[in-house]
C-alpha cells in the first residue's frame, strides 16, 4: 500500500527538496535522508508516517530512493 503525503503537504515541495538532497548522488537519495527530511522538515511526519513513505520509495530493500520515481508516486510531476 503506497502512504500518502499528510494533507496540505506540497508535491512539488518536496520534489524541490528531494532534487536538492540528491544533486550528487545521480538522482538517487539514500532512505536513511529521506527519512530524516521528512521526520525534521516542513510539515513533520511521525515515524511511522516516514517509514511507510519510505518504504514505498524503495521496495527493493537497496538503501536507496530513485528520486523520480519517487516523485512520481507522490504526484510531483
Amino acid at each position: 500500500m503506497m502512504a500518502q503525503p499528510k494533507q496540505g503537504a506540497d508535491p512539488v515541495a518536496i520534489r524541490n527538496a528531494v532534487t536538492i538532497l540528491s544533486m550528487y548522488t545521480g538522482g538517487q537519495l539514500k532512505t536513511s535522508e529521506l527519512r530524516l527530511m521528512l521526520t525534521c522538515q516542513g510539515d513533520k511526519l511521525s515515524n511511522n508516517e516516514a517509514a511507510a513513505l519510505v518504504s514505498d520509495a524503495d521496495p527493493h530493500k537497496t538503501g536507496f530512493v530513485d528520486t523520480e520515481a519517487f516523485c512520481q508516486r507522490i504526484g510531483a510531476k
